[in-house]
């Protein structure tokens, strides 16, 4: 898809073989290779591709913000609505609250701060978006109801979430990596920039000899993802 643009021609000079880095972000893993490329007209699909790393394997996606939204955001707000502890709802009730709260509520309000920071962004630091306030009605027209015979009421569906609640969950994730390199898969496991760097390492190269970074998958369409990519390898 890459070689069919237009702006290839910048990235992939005939003959001169350019180190990308493809960085695949969905919902469930996080997964890149490092190829060195360059443009050959006698090979089948008109390029010469040569593998130097991958990734370890990385179940972190999209699927984890949603997750985070939920633990961060969403149980908060259950907790002071039932006016209980948590340690009080037997875990298979907790579990049973977050398969339903995750993909229905938690997936729809990040899907929909997305949009409209994408819409805000156009060219604006991050700083001079106003704060805004996301409601679940405003998402998911859906009178969802939650009832367990283990809690007070039922959970009820008006939950929200600002975009500084966003921007904290995403902080986890957008962390570029630092101090003693031997802890950073412990101090920042969730970090989108920890692979790269261990797949460039992998190569024996350093981020100055990677040529481009090659964005795809559908998480890769969170404008935060994109704007801390952006200004880290600008």
């Amino acid at each position: 898809a890459l070689g069919n643009r237009e702006t290839a021609s910048q990235l992939l000079p005939d003959d001169e073989p350019r180190n990308i880095l493809v960085y695949d972000y969905g919902g469930g893993t996080l997964d890149l290779c490092l190829v060195r490329c360059r443009r050959d007209k006698s090979a089948v699909f008109g390029f010469d591709v040569e593998h130097l790393a991958i990734s370890h394997y990385l179940r972190n996606g999209g699927n984890d913000i949603d997750r985070a939204i939920m633990q961060e955001v969403l149980w908060p707000q259950i907790l002071s609505k039932l006016d209980v502890e948590r340690s009080s709802i037997p875990l298979p009730t907790q579990h049973a609250i977050e398969d339903t709260f995750t993909g229905l509520v938690a997936r729809q309000l990040k899907e929909q701060m997305c949009v409209w920071v994408t819409k805000e962004l156009k060219g604006k630091d991050m700083e001079r978006i106003p704060d805004r306030t996301f409601k679940h009605i405003e998402v998911l027209k859906l009178a969802i109801r939650f009832e367990d015979t283990h809690l007070p009421k039922a959970i009820p569906v008006d939950f929200s979430m600002t975009l500084n609640n966003f921007m904290e969950v995403i902080e986890d994730f957008t962390t570029v990596p630092y101090g003693e390199k031997a802890s950073w898969s412990v101090e920042f496991p969730r970090s989108i920039f920890l692979p790269i760097f261990d797949t460039v390492a992998k190569a024996e190269m350093t981020m100055d000899e990677v040529h481009a970074l090659l964005i795809h998958g559908g998480s890769c369409r969170n404008p935060l993802v994109r704007a801390s990519l952006e200004e880290t390898f600008s």
